[in-house]
């Protein structure tokens, strides 16, 4: 997801490369919190794990391995094709430390995220009341 034009000024000049880095050096092209592979179309299951279609190998939510699965025995789910991304993980776009960094599916990004999305949505949605408010 593109940084938006007022957090822009938080982020290194170097971001892109920084998050490059942490996606593809430290975490080796993989979701860190899954292991969901970046680029690889998966078959995600409804309680969070994914299955390679290419090996027939199923995993959980946190990218442990359950075993081979035949294709006939295959989980109802959805195929989707994993891009990662570089997720803050104390909510501050102003701390680019690497510790802080962590390569990302949309899963667990979305996941990690959830309070600010809450959040942000509900603000989203009282922006058009604004104006009433202030004459009720």
């Amino acid at each position: 997801m593109p940084i938006t034009l007022e957090l822009r000024p938080l982020y290194p000049s170097n971001w892109r490369e920084l998050a490059n880095w942490i996606k593809f050096e430290r975490a080796g092209g993989h979701c860190e919190w899954c292991g969901r592979p970046h680029g690889v179309r998966v078959l995600v299951v409804g309680e969070g794990g994914w299955l390679d279609p290419e090996t027939g190998e199923r995993f959980d939510e946190r990218g442990r391995s359950l075993g081979l699965c035949h294709q006939p025995d295959w989980p109802a789910g959805r195929f989707v094709t994993t891009i990662l991304s570089c997720a803050h993980l104390d909510q501050n776009p102003a701390n680019n430390d690497p510790s802080n960094l962590a390569s990302l599916c949309p899963r667990c990004h979305l996941r990690h995220d959830r309070r600010q999305h809450i959040q942000s949505a509900y603000r989203n949605r009282r922006k058009q009341w604004a104006v009433r408010d202030l004459f009720d």
